[in-house]
């Protein structure tokens, strides 16, 4: 493996993150940056706290990154590697007192997998992806294949994905956009919001929270909240027969339904009200598809550095 390196130095007061559940001063930075010439297919991600921020762009691996660290515990030595084929980006610093923000610009799109305890992940552009954080936010946009997003506590933000997807909240919002295969989202206690939903069936559980649901293709849906609205908007000219119920809330429903109705909707809540009406009035995917983060700022000035995500 050869590499090019560049390197800037920066100090700053009054920081903490948080490693392994404690949080530690931090009061000094550095940034630089080197291009992996090694041909890489997948990044997989490890560490504590941190940050991971990935794109696809330009016709070189460039890890760029910014060390942040307790006076005194400067790390001497790189936490990314690449071990046959895979990028492996530690945001931790071993015994160090330190933690890690990546942003790695990649040629092609390649597999993206692994685990933050404390940290932002946000990818674009990949062929597959399965990530989690502890708690931290998950920003994923473009995937051509399949793609399982998990946080404990954590907002997740998804766009544009071909495959199948999995998404699974324990505290935390869900944002989905533009998926053209089946759909699965879950969150114990949080609202969940899908739209552009072209596969053939979607699925949307919340403990405490409301879905919105806006599909572009006629399909097989399943919602059910113990507490919160559901609100689900399907092409008017489908074939459907509905099953829907609520202890305590108005139920709508506003398209012509069959018993023997091709597509099932199925959905029902404890409290709240539901409806269920032809997406006619509305656009079938929007405009715009919405930003699903935005990528972390360039290293900040010592005045207001941009500190990685501490844990509660």
């Amino acid at each position: 493996m050869s590499m090019r390196r560049f390197v800037a130095v920066g100090a700053f007061v009054g920081l903490t993150i948080g490693l392994g559940g404690c949080r530690l001063a931090v009061d000094q930075r550095f940034s630089d940056s080197r291009v992996e010439e090694a041909a890489i297919s997948e990044v997989r991600i490890e560490g504590d706290a941190g940050q991971v921020v990935l794109d696809r762009t330009g016709t070189t691996t460039q890890i760029d990154r910014t060390v942040f660290y307790a006076e005194d515990h400067k790390p001497s030595t790189r936490f990314d590697r690449v071990e046959n084929g895979v990028l492996i980006l530690n945001t931790s610093c071993a015994k160090t007192s330190c933690a890690i923000e990546y942003r790695v610009h990649v040629p092609k799109a390649v597999k993206v997998t692994g685990h933050l305890s404390s940290g932002r992940i946000d990818v674009r552009d990949v062929t597959a992806a399965t990530v989690s954080t502890d708690s931290g936010r998950i920003s994923l946009a473009g995937a051509a294949g399949n793609v399982n997003a998990t946080s404990d506590s954590g907002r997740v933000d998804v766009s544009d994905v071909r495959g199948r997807l999995n998404v699974k909240t324990d505290s935390g919002s869900i944002h989905v956009s533009g998926v053209g295969d089946v759909v699965t989202l879950i969150s114990d206690s949080g609202a969940i919001t899908a739209i552009g939903l072209s596969g053939a069936q979607t699925s949307a559980q919340a403990s405490s929270g409301s879905i919105s649901l806006i599909t572009s293709t006629a399909q097989d849906i399943k919602a059910r909240t113990e507490s919160g609205r559901i609100t689900i908007t399907v092409p008017a000219n489908g074939s459907y027969r509905v099953h829907q119920s609520s202890d305590s809330g108005r139920v709508r429903v506003d398209i012509p339904t069959s018993t023997d109705g091709k597509f099932l909707i199925d959905v029902s809540t404890d409290s709240g009200g539901v409806t269920v009406v032809p997406n006619d009035v509305l656009p079938l995917t929007p405009a715009a598809s919405p930003s699903p983060s935005v990528g972390p700022s360039s290293p900040a000035s010592p005045a207001s550095p941009a500190a990685p995500v501490s844990p509660s």
